[in-house]
This record gives structure tokens, sequence and C-alpha cells, in this order.
């Protein structure tokens, strides 16, 4: 039930995971968006991006920033989003689900009500190495992928059907979406069970 992963042995020790290359066949129509800075403290959507039912390559440049990363299933005032980010002064990449529904008894479910509305795990950049993200949305599935080291997985439940922009953030500087571009996802099968058409088989 879970994305298929490629795991190596990467020239410095440690574990790469990536998603596997197979999955580049369920591309479907793409845009792409270049070359955007992202001013300090700022968070917005970006136009005609918008997906319950994508993959998502970014590559962005830190700057000074202390944290920057991607809004996904996020309503255009941001009451529902849900970050992926790197957070350079912990050197990880974490997810934030804080704020995926505004549903009552969705926030009531042990998953958010407690401490799991934020993960997190190791990811160590070299001096101006770029935060690349591989990020999958299937529904309520959310699998992201960072520079080929470590990978998050997320279910999120938005109460809001327009909770399906997808944008940028940067905190405590200014930093530049290098790229950005956005794959809509053919079906894996035909009878699936969830909504939109992307990855998981129900």
């Amino acid at each position: 039930m879970s994305l298929s992963r490629l795991l190596t042995l990467r020239k410095d020790g440690t574990l790469g995971v990536e998603p596997v290359p197979e999955l580049k066949q369920l591309r479907g129509k793409s845009r792409t968006v270049v070359n955007q800075k992202i001013k300090a403290n700022t968070s917005l959507l970006l136009n005609a991006f918008a997906s319950d039912c994508a993959e998502i390559e970014a590559e962005i440049d830190p700057g000074d920033a202390s944290e920057i990363g991607l809004r996904i299933r996020s309503t255009a005032d941001g009451r529902e989003q849900t970050r992926i980010a790197f957070n350079r002064n912990k050197q990880c990449l974490f997810s934030d689900t804080t704020n995926s529904s505004t549903d009552p008894e969705t926030k009531d479910l042990p998953r958010f009500a407690g401490k799991l509305d934020m993960q997190e795990g190791s990811l160590k950049l070299e001096k101006g190495e770029p935060v690349k993200l591989r990020v999958y949305i299937d529904a309520s599935v959310i699998k992201a992928f960072a520079n080929g080291k470590i990978s998050l997985s997320d279910r999120v439940y938005p109460s809001n059907p327009d909770s399906r922009g997808i944008g940028v953030f940067s905190k405590g500087g200014t930093a530049t979406l290098k790229s950005l571009t956005l794959w809509e996802i053919k079906p894996i099968s035909q009878d699936r069970m969830t909504s939109g058409a992307g990855l998981f088989r129900v």
C-alpha cells in the first residue's frame, strides 16, 4: 500500500532513498515555474498550480532563510495547508500537518491531537546545496523525498474542497525557487476507491 522506493548506498556511506524511476510513467500534463524570489516571512500560492493528485519536483536555494519549503493541499487563505520544509538550524526535513484540516472531528483524531502533527528526519546539506524535493499527493496520502537522502509519509484530511493549492514559503530570510514542476498523475489502476486518479490502489 506504500509508494515503491529505491534504496542505495551513497558515496558517503549513508542510505539513499528515492522514488523508483518507473513512477515517471504515471506523469501526465505538466506546468513549471522558474526563478521566483520568496521574500522573508512570506507564504504564497503559485498561480495555476492546484491539485490533490500530482507529483511535484522542486529545487529551492535557501539563501539566508532559516526555513523554506512547500505548501500543499492549501486553501487560498492558508487556514488549511500541509507544509513540507527544510529547517536550516536543525538540518532536518519536516512535515507539518497542524493545519491540514479545520474539521473538529479530524483534529481530535490521535494522529492530529497529540505530537503526531509534526514529524522530521535528518537532512544535512553541504554548503551551497539546494533543497531538492519530490512530493507525491494522492488524495489523503502525501509522500515526500528530499535530496535522495530522506523520505516522509503523511495522511491528511482537509475538510474544504478548495484545499488543493500549491505554493512556497520562506521564514527568517529570502530564498529562491529555482524551479517547480507539477505533473498530473495518471491512474495506476481502474478500480481505485479513493478520490482523484493517482498512485495507490485500494
